[in-house]
């Protein structure tokens, strides 16, 4: 993992264990864009977007996670992440993961 990807994640981790779920929502985005093949990083934006009430951007991170889990033949992160989208429409944009900002 290079320099800017492990400050980018460092600072989303940061931001988010201290309540700023938007700020952690911007660097995991800087983080999709510097690194989109990596699902992790899309299920993190994902939670931080549910936790802020975005549903329909959430739906759309988690899809993508699902996406690359399935492509890298890890079905049973794809499954937690079906699990997760799955909990998302029935729970609709009331996040059980967060401190909502």
């Amino acid at each position: 993992m290079d320099d800017r990807i492990e400050r980018l994640a460092r600072k989303g981790q940061r931001m988010r264990r201290d309540g700023e779920v938007r700020k952690a929502a911007l660097a995991y985005g800087e983080l999709t864009a510097a690194d989109p093949s990596t699902p992790r990083w899309w299920v993190l934006l994902a939670m931080a977007q549910w936790a802020l009430r975005r549903p329909e951007e959430a739906r759309k991170s988690f899809r993508q996670a699902a996406y690359l889990f399935r492509q890298s033949g890890d079905s049973a992160r794809e499954a937690v992440v079906r699990g997760l989208l799955d909990r998302l429409e029935a729970d609709g944009d009331r996040c059980p993961c967060a401190r909502a900002a």
